[in-house]
């Protein structure tokens, strides 16, 4: 489904701003708080030691213990800077919007991805980014400085890298080739329709890296319209269509919907610092904020 217009609310570029309006690219939230949180807040993997009764049992590696016979925790040291990359689902179904602000979803995610980067850029922190359908579109590796908002919003604004069938395990897979380095993954998508066995290949990057789960999701995505009589439905990815009584299957729709968000849910851990769910009717910055703090008071950092 090709994109022929694109309307996004990116930060500006810091070189192209005049210094007396530098102060207003974010709200003072956003540059402020976000800066706070993301500042030297990295966790790096030091090693293993013997458990002792006053450890949390929670990071106790099972697999270490077998291996030496011994009770071991993983012990984790704090890092100045850390790295963060995005993965932004551009596929057909992100294509979508029902809305009066009139947004496709993932110019919501696009916009969010920009704003995120700047604050954690401003941060001293190396950022990245891919943008993905059934392949990886287009691919940023986490570096820092100010070219790097130039180069994620040039990628974000270009229409080309919108569109296509969505390959969730291909894209997780071959961003764990990709990166390098242990990384923050913030991966951002409606995680509708997601395939079989796809929660394996999340819980291969989580081997090597720290994961955050962002769903954006359209009020249409979660109910079908409070009217009576036949609506037809488009597969995103197919011709397919489909007439339905929206009052006889409205709240079978319901229910499946909720099953699949708990399955995501489920995915990444059930913890309210590594998932949180958007709706494109409502503001993206308490939730996120709130996400974003509840890691950060996990891993001790307020």
């Amino acid at each position: 489904m090709p994109v022929n217009e694109l309307r996004l609310d990116l930060v500006p570029t810091i070189d192209k701003i005049p210094s007396r309006a530098k102060r207003d690219i974010l709200s003072k939230t956003l540059e402020g708080e976000f800066t706070t949180l993301f500042k030297g807040k990295g966790m790096e993997f030091a090693g293993f030691r013997e458990y002792t009764y006053s450890d949390d049992a929670s990071m106790i590696d099972w697999a270490a213990s077998l291996r030496s016979r011994k009770t071991l925790v993983r012990q984790f040291e704090v890092q100045k800077n850390f790295s963060v990359f995005f993965m932004l689902d551009v596929s057909d179904k992100m294509l979508f919007c029902s809305t009066k602000r009139n947004k496709l979803k993932v110019e919501h995610g696009a916009e969010l991805v920009s704003k995120l980067a700047y604050a954690m850029l401003q941060a001293n922190n190396a950022v990245g980014m891919c943008m993905f359908t059934d392949k990886l579109v287009t691919r940023l590796r986490p570096n820092i400085g100010r070219g790097m908002i130039a180069s994620i919003n040039r990628e974000l604004s270009n229409i080309n890298n919108y569109g296509g069938a969505c390959d969730f395990k291909q894209a997780l897979l071959h961003t764990n080739t990709f990166l390098k380095r242990r990384c923050l993954i913030i991966i951002i998508s409606d995680f509708i329709d997601m395939p079989s066995g796809w929660s394996n290949y999340l819980n291969g990057l989580r081997v090597a890296h720290e994961l955050m789960g962002i769903m954006i999701r359209d009020p249409r995505d979660e109910e079908l319209p409070h009217m009576h009589g036949q609506f037809v439905l488009e597969d995103p990815f197919s011709t397919q269509r489909y007439v339905v009584d929206v009052r006889k299957y409205k709240d079978a729709y319901a229910n499946d919907v909720s099953k699949d968000e708990e399955e995501v849910r489920e995915a990444f851990g059930r913890g309210t610092h590594t998932f949180v769910k958007l709706r494109t009717d409502k503001e993206f910055l308490h939730p996120i904020m709130n996400m974003l703090k509840k890691r950060a008071q996990l891993y001790k950092y307020v």
